[in-house]
């Protein structure tokens, strides 16, 4: 129960205890005073009565009802009078008692309940992470000094949880980075590995044994990688982009160079590709495609086509592979975090491919378009121009 809740409680106990008192006393003295006036009066008229009764009956027998008429209605008016009296006269009192105390009354609640009341708000809207309300405070209040000393303490807590939450996101987004950067060396040295293996005769066992070890830890290291940057973008608010213009095709290619030695087909269609530029976050750019292509890895290895083409103002990119594509009832949830579609979730992954893939391209001003086909998916990254502003 809340201090204020307590204080009228007791506030209306004091005041009906009062009333009951004050009535009860009220009604003993006025029986008390009418008891003893009807007493005085009966014996006065029970005097008169004996002398009036010397005399001849039917001279006084209407003088005597008519005197008893009068002296029950002067006696009436006398009574009804002081009981008036007497009631104001003790009401007045009362009145004075009742507001004496209410004042009193408001005056512990003011002063000395209620900084505790908005305390125990204070407290209760800081356990649940409100941290923008203020606790205010007066300076005529005893208790002002102690109240800005919690609200001193909330602005403090507030940033010090501001700069703990700065320092998770950029933990986050260092860890991100690092594990993408490392990626990219990793799957070049795969593949370079792959090749040599390839390429050494039958009869050269230990190059053959030690460019199978650079395989097997290349995977390794690729596969700790991706876990650091799954687990850094899984708890990541906001992925934070630096545009700046870009020929696409050739920022493309150059991403495109690593796979060249991978399980992937690639096959590059309407060549040559448009040359213009767009806005976009080369770093973040990469990260796209490359979802895109392990996507492929793992869901359709085989044969993938791309190609680039351009409208007035945009450019796009497309991917098309021929694997089992994806469900139509899991089209509209395959953006989601941590969503995977019913006909791959026996093959190992965290669902945060596309994803990233959708959260990039609307931050770069981009969009992203899934289209099932007959024998595959078909994949398109769409790009506004960018036209340069020449000042004069």
């Amino acid at each position: 129960m809340s201090a204020k809740k307590r204080v009228i409680r007791i506030g209306i106990v004091w005041g009906v205890l009062i009333s009951i008192l004050y009535f009860a006393l009220g009604f003993v003295s006025n029986y008390s005073a009418q008891s003893r006036a009807a007493n005085q009066a009966i014996l006065e008229i029970n005097a008169l009565r004996q002398h009036m009764a010397d005399a001849r009956p039917e001279e006084f027998e209407e003088a005597n009802k008519s005197l008893h008429r009068v002296e029950q209605f002067v006696q009436s008016f006398r009574h009804s009078s002081g009981d008036i009296s007497d009631f104001l006269a003790e009401l007045i009192p009362l009145g004075l008692i009742l507001l004496c105390l209410s004042v009193f009354l408001f005056f512990i609640y003011r002063k000395f309940l209620k900084p505790f009341e908005d305390l125990e708000s204070f407290a209760e809207n800081l356990a649940r992470g409100n941290w923008d309300l203020p606790l205010e405070y007066r300076k005529d209040d005893y208790f002002g000094k102690f109240t800005w000393a919690f609200d001193n303490m909330r602005n403090e807590l507030k940033q010090s949880k501001e700069r703990e939450l700065e320092t998770i996101e950029s933990n986050k987004l260092v860890i991100s980075t690092l594990s993408h950067d490392i990626k990219t060396p990793v799957a070049t040295i795969r593949a370079y590995a792959e090749i040599l293996g390839k390429k050494l005769p039958a009869d050269d066992t230990n190059n053959r044994q030690y460019a199978e070890v650079i395989l097997q830890k290349s995977d390794e290291i690729a596969k700790r990688t991706d876990d650091l940057f799954v687990h850094a973008i899984s708890m990541m608010n906001r992925l934070d982009v630096q545009l700046e213009p870009i020929a696409l095709a050739a920022k493309l290619r150059e991403i495109l160079s690593i796979y060249e030695f991978s399980g992937l087909e690639l096959r590059y269609q309407d060549e040559p590709w448009p040359e213009g530029q767009v806005e976009v976050d080369p770093f973040r750019f990469e990260q796209v495609v490359e979802n895109i292509m392990r996507n492929a890895e793992k869901y359709a290895p085989g044969p993938l086509d791309i190609c680039m083409y351009q409208t007035a103002d945009s450019i796009s990119i497309v991917f098309r592979d021929y694997g089992p594509g994806i469900s139509d009832r899991d089209i509209p949830f395959i953006f989601d975090k941590f969503y995977r579609g019913a006909n791959v979730r026996e093959i190992e992954g965290a669902g945060l491919g596309l994803y990233i893939v959708h959260e990039l391209m609307h931050k770069m001003n981009g969009s992203v378009q899934l289209t099932n086909l007959q024998d595959g998916l078909e994949i398109t990254l769409m790009f506004p121009v960018f036209i340069s502003v020449v000042s004069q």
